[in-house]
């Protein structure tokens, strides 16, 4: 068990090491392309742009920054019959990662998560690892928009989420004893009420804010 311990950590601080230096020590996001040998030998973590994935890209940063929503750019995408990896359609979601993806500002980030399994039940967990903590790289040859673009996406994509953003139903503060006084442990919403009697999330229910989709009894 000592050993899996120590070879974790040595597997970890070397992906630190190579995210530090431009590589991308994950899945390859949509954009770019893995390139598998350079030299005549497989080197790890090297990615690069793919031109026409990376148009694409480019576009839909220019339509959000736009203020045009979600919704519509997937219409687009799928009138056009633009291909997606691994999907079949676009969808609202898929848009959403792309954009808010630093990636194609050519920042590379490593350690967002971390990765534990329940000694007794054996379910893997994934918990959230504080901005400190994360490992940074850039790598100019992997951007795909400007910092301008970026941050004038960013800017109108929260403005679109807080316009939309409602709570599918209203709750009495007195409807249910506790309600009002249970919080998420990981966003720290209020919890209400939903099926069977369970206390959910706010944040996660009304408004997708939340990774936390477990209910308390």
């Amino acid at each position: 068990r000592r050993f899996l311990k120590d070879l974790k950590a040595r597997i970890r601080r070397g992906q630190a090491a190579r995210t530090e230096q431009g590589r991308v020590m994950g899945p390859t996001s949509y954009g770019h392309r893995l390139v598998k040998i350079i030299g005549g030998e497989v080197v790890s973590g090297i990615k690069e742009i793919e031109p026409d994935e990376a148009d694409i890209v480019r576009h839909i940063f220019q339509r959000v920054a736009a203020g045009d929503t979600l919704a519509s750019i997937v219409t687009e995408m799928n009138e056009r019959k633009i291909p997606r990896r691994r999907a079949a359609k676009w969808q609202e979601a898929m848009v959403r990662t792309i954009v808010t993806n630093p990636i194609y500002k050519g920042e590379i980030i490593y350690q967002r998560t971390t990765k534990s399994r329940d000694p007794l039940t054996g379910k893997l967990h994934t918990q959230p690892v504080p901005r400190s903590d994360w490992v940074r790289g850039q790598n100019e040859k992997l951007r795909i928009v400007s910092d301008d673009l970026w941050r004038e996406a960013q800017i109108r994509l929260l403005a679109g989420k807080e316009k939309v953003a409602r709570p599918r139903k209203e709750f009495a503060s007195h409807q249910r004893v506790l309600t009002d006084y249970i919080f998420c442990g990981i966003c720290g919403a209020v919890k209400h009420v939903a099926h069977e009697g369970r206390y959910v999330c706010s944040g996660n229910r009304y408004y997708h804010s939340c990774r936390n989709a477990r209910g308390t009894r």
